[in-house]
């Protein structure tokens, strides 16, 4: 193998990344854990350049939103185009990591699942009721960012109340599809807010 056709792989349980120079493979195939499991994941997004392509392959329940977040934050770095292969399993915290690549490819057996966050706090009284007051409006408003355009604004707020949308392969290509439209002002709102 030669200096240019390096290749650099990373594994653990929980992600598969196969790098090359056109670019990088990254699987997850499984429950998203903890945001400090996934420094290569990161890394590998915020240091792809313009040139190269990260083809996303998910087959994952979901898991924590505070790790899909942080892979989305380094993703808005990237500098090169993400396209995501809904393999089958889409679902929870995956749908966010979904929603975020430039384009996708639909799988025959794939099923995404739209709800909302589940979760728990912990801590005195005060303290519990403190940080649901702040969490709720605060998800609320992260899930009709994220939704938008892919869920309408009615299911997006049954959803809210509790409603879980399931979509097999046609239905998540007919709505991608139109989420397309949407994307772009989506990731004004985004990168607006963030500064």
């Amino acid at each position: 193998m030669t200096d240019t056709e390096q290749e650099y792989q990373s594994y653990n349980s929980l992600f598969y990344i196969s790098r090359g120079p056109q670019g990088a493979s990254l699987y997850i195939s499984d429950y998203i854990d903890k945001p400090s499991l996934y420094y290569p994941v990161y890394e590998l997004f915020r240091t792809c350049q313009p040139h190269q392509e990260i083809h996303l392959y998910l087959n994952t329940g979901g898991g924590r939103v505070d790790t899909a977040l942080q892979m989305i934050t380094a993703m808005l770095e990237c500098q090169g185009n993400i396209i995501c292969h809904m393999d089958q399993q889409v679902a929870s915290a995956a749908t966010y990591l979904a929603l975020f690549c430039h384009t996708w490819v639909v799988g025959p057996f794939a099923m995404m699942m739209c709800h909302n966050y589940s979760g728990g706090y912990v801590g005195k009284g005060n303290e519990i009721q403190a940080e649901y007051e702040f969490s709720k409006p605060w998800l609320d408003n992260l899930n009709k960012t994220v939704y938008e355009g892919f869920l309408t604004s009615k299911e997006i707020e049954r959803m809210l109340r509790g409603e879980d949308f399931h979509f097999d392969a046609e239905q998540i290509t007919e709505r991608l599809d139109k989420f397309t439209a949407h994307k772009e002002k989506i990731m004004k709102k985004i990168i607006k807010g963030s500064q």
